[in-house]
């Protein structure tokens, strides 16, 4: 039986689709104890001309096994207050990527858990990402191998998927 944690279950799926993805994604960190990140940072291709800086503090509700994480209702506030303290981490010394977006970064399997929490709190949640520029909820789907990219407004409400990677997709492209 392994120590991993769901956090490092995540972040490893998601490493392991990025390096799949080198084209569109370069991969800063994507690492939950970092002192100098935050827990996913790269810069997106988003489109032909347009390349963000995406920022995402990442948790969890669920156990690498599907069970339930005895502390995922402390994720639920505790993803403000990270993004919050990921927002003075300067990151002028790895990119010269200046659109800077921030986001939340969660597994699929938890994303209905997530939405029963936030939708109590939509107009908070909505106001928050106004406030400090986040954007984005990005849903790792490691059984799709799939890394889809929801807009931050309303995503609990009314999810309005804005971009979606595949590894499928991106082999394709790059045959071509």
């Amino acid at each position: 039986m392994s120590n991993k944690t769901p956090e490092t279950d995540l972040m490893e799926g998601v490493k392991s689709f990025c390096h799949h993805s080198e084209k569109r994604i370069k991969l800063y960190n994507c690492n939950c104890n970092s002192r100098n990140f935050m827990d996913f940072e790269a810069e997106i291709n988003l489109s032909e001309n347009e390349w963000i800086l995406l920022r995402c503090e990442a948790k969890v509700a669920s156990q690498t096994d599907g069970k339930e994480y005895k502390e995922k209702f402390n994720t639920v506030h505790k993803v403000f207050g990270e993004i919050l303290k990921g927002r003075s981490l300067k990151p002028n010394n790895y990119t010269k990527c200046e659109n800077i977006i921030y986001g939340f970064l969660i597994h699929k399997r938890d994303f209905d858990f997530y939405k029963r929490q936030y939708r109590r709190l939509i107009k908070d949640w909505n106001q928050f990402g106004r406030v400090f520029e986040c954007k984005f909820v990005v849903v790792f789907n490691s059984s799709g191998e799939k890394l889809d990219i929801y807009r931050w407004e309303d995503c609990w409400i009314d999810p309005v998927k804005e971009y979606s990677f595949s590894i499928d997709k991106i082999r394709l492209s790059e045959s071509q």
